[in-house]
């Protein structure tokens, strides 16, 4: 949701790939009410209340949401991508993740700063 960063990358990724048996499926949003559909929902938004406003309506469903944006986890987001020491890191709201019945790999959480 919000400018796409990722342009047609993103596709030729997951192309064909499954999870279980289900196909990974890449889908833009343009508004809330496509948003809600989805189970991992990337948001690229800078503007502090238009990302709350997201958050508060995903925030009932169990989508496993992600950002860049520094105040993602303080403002209910799930995981968040920052960048230290030239690497791409991750910064997972735990108390958030089981609020939306998620579950997050043992294996992620070792390499994750939490809170």
């Amino acid at each position: 949701m919000g400018d796409d960063p990722f342009g047609n990358y993103i596709d030729r990724t997951v192309e064909g790939e499954l999870i279980g048996t289900h196909p990974i499926k890449i889908k833009r949003c343009h508004d809330l009410r496509s948003a809600l559909s989805c189970h991992i929902l990337y948001i690229n938004s800078f503007d502090r209340e238009w990302l709350r406003t997201i958050l508060n309506s995903v925030s009932e469903k169990n989508i496993l949401t992600v950002s860049d944006d520094p105040s993602f986890n303080n403002l209910g987001g799930i995981i968040r991508f920052y960048t230290e020491d030239n690497k791409i890191r991750l910064q997972i709201n735990l108390p958030r993740s089981k609020e939306a019945e998620l579950s997050i790999s043992s294996k992620l959480l070792s390499v994750a700063k939490t809170n």
